[in-house]
C-alpha cells in the first residue's frame, strides 16, 4: 500500500484495525506517524465537541504508539513529538470548526466527498450484528434484522449535531450509503443532487437519515427499510 493510499484509508477510518491498515503501519515511520496523528485528531475533535469514542480509540492508537514505546525513542523525544502532535491537532481543529457546513446540503455533500466513495469500495459482508448493535446503542437506537442484514460496512461519523452512523447498504442494484443522524432534523423527502449522485433525506421523528447513491438505484426500498428498521430501544 502506498503512503498516499494509506492516508486516504486513515481519512476514512482513523481508528481502523483492519489487517491491511495494521500491516501498512509497519512500512515506515511516516506511516506510523500519520496513523498516530489521525487518531489524535479524532480524539481531540471528539473531546472538544464533548463526544465519546469507542472504547479502543485511545489505548492502542495514542498512548501505546505515541508515548509508551520508549524503545523507539528517548522519553524526551517522545514527549516533544507528542507536544508537536497536540499543537498541530489544535490548529487543524480550529480550522475544521470554522469550516463546518452551515446547511444539510453542504454537510451531505462534504461528508460524501470526504470518504463516501472510498467506503463503498471497502464494503464487504463481514459486519457482525453485534457491531451494528453496539454502534446503534450509542444513541439508544436499534436496527431491524432486515436492515442490519444488508449492512456491509458501519462506523461512527460526525454529523451537524454530534455523532452519527455511516453505513453501506447492499441492494440488488449495488451499494447505497446510509448516514444516520440521531439529532438532526431534515425536510422529509428532500432530494439533494451533486456530482452524479443524489441524496434522499428521511425524517424519523427527531432524528433523520440520508440515503446516497446513483440515480436509478432502489432508494424507495431502502427508505422503507430505514423508516421501519431504525427505532428507539426504549
Amino acid at each position: 500500500m502506498s503512503f498516499s493510499e494509506f492516508k486516504k484509508w486513515l481519512a476514512a477510518d482513523p481508528l481502523s484495525r483492519e489487517p491491511a491498515t495494521v500491516r501498512a503501519r509497519q512500512n515506515g515511520p511516516e506511516f506510523e506517524q500519520a496513523a498516530v496523528e489521525e487518531a489524535a485528531f479524532e480524539q481531540k475533535l471528539s473531546s472538544a465537541l464533548n463526544f465519546s469514542l469507542d472504547k479502543d480509540a485511545l489505548a492502542d492508537e495514542i498512548i501505546a504508539n505515541a508515548f509508551t514505546e520508549q524503545r523507539r525513542m528517548p522519553r524526551w523525544m517522545a514527549m516533544a513529538a507528542g507536544l508537536v502532535i497536540v499543537v498541530g491537532v489544535a490548529g487543524i481543529l480550529v480550522n475544521n470548526m470554522v469550516q463546518q457546513p452551515d446547511t444539510i446540503e453542504e454537510y451531505v455533500e462534504a461528508h460524501y466527498d470526504h470518504d463516501g466513495r472510498l467506503l463503498l469500495t471497502r464494503a464487504d459482508d463481514t459486519v457482525s450484528q453485534d457491531k451494528i448493535r453496539k454502534i446503534m446503542a450509542s444513541w439508544d437506537l436499534e436496527a431491524s434484522p432486515e436492515l442490519a442484514g444488508r449492512v456491509t460496512y458501519i462506523k461512527k461519523c460526525f454529523t451537524m449535531d454530534g455523532l452519527g452512523a455511516h453505513m453501506v447498504v447492499r441492494t440488488d442494484q449495488g451499494m447505497l450509503t446510509l448516514i444516520v443522524m440521531p439529532k438532526t432534523s431534515v425536510n422529509d423527502g428532500q432530494l439533494i443532487a451533486f456530482d452524479e449522485v443524489e441524496a434522499h433525506l428521511v425524517s424519523l421523528g427527531g432524528m433523520s437519515a440520508a440515503i446516497i447513491g446513483r440515480p436509478g438505484q432502489p432508494f424507495d426500498s431502502v427508505e422503507s427499510l430505514v423508516r421501519s428498521g431504525i427505532s428507539k430501544t426504549s
